[in-house]
């Protein structure tokens, strides 16, 4: 083999390479898309504080335990995620036609939709086992009746919503 084919054979297993890593960054940047990270922030920003408040009812300790605010910042980012992602799947169709959302990946099918529903429901199933073996049970049902709720009962009321809004 000659020395200019070897070099060839390099450079295009450079860019093979190159190309690979530059997907897995899209994919990667595009299930993480689908947790809506600032909903997030947002949603665990305000938990700090509601937890603070909490544990001034009790006269056990001053503060809550920095574990047990490390655990429920953990578990409520899964549920999140999962709440999220799951409504991503649910709103699909109309992300595709929405200017806002029509850049959100499913909307670009950077992820397909069968997977986005998977990686919603292992969020989910992630964040009740996670509450479950850290904090309690009831902490892993809440967690679990809260993605419910959002996914099928505030989605279904934003939708309403939305229609009655386009229809004046």
């Amino acid at each position: 083999m000659r020395a200019a084919e070897r070099t060839s054979q390099v450079e295009v297993a450079h860019e093979l390479r190159a190309g690979a890593v530059e997907r897995i960054k899209t994919t990667l940047g595009a299930y993480v898309g689908l947790t809506k990270p600032r909903v997030i922030e947002l949603l665990l920003v305000t938990t700090i504080p509601a937890m603070l408040l909490a544990q001034r009812g009790s006269a056990s300790l001053p503060l809550p335990m920095p574990i047990l605010v490390l655990t429920t910042l953990f578990g409520g980012m899964l549920a999140a995620a999962s709440a999220n992602t799951l409504n991503c799947v649910a709103d699909a169709d109309i992300d595709q036609i929405m200017k806002r959302t029509a850049r959100r990946p499913l909307a670009l099918h950077t992820v397909p939709t069968r997977h986005a529903l998977i990686f919603g429901l292992a969020m989910g199933v992630a964040s009740f086992l996670w509450f479950w073996a850290t904090t309690n049970l009831f902490a892993g049902v809440l967690a679990v009746a809260t993605i419910l709720f959002y996914v099928l009962v505030y989605r279904s009321e934003e939708r309403r919503v939305g229609k009655e809004c386009r229809s004046r």
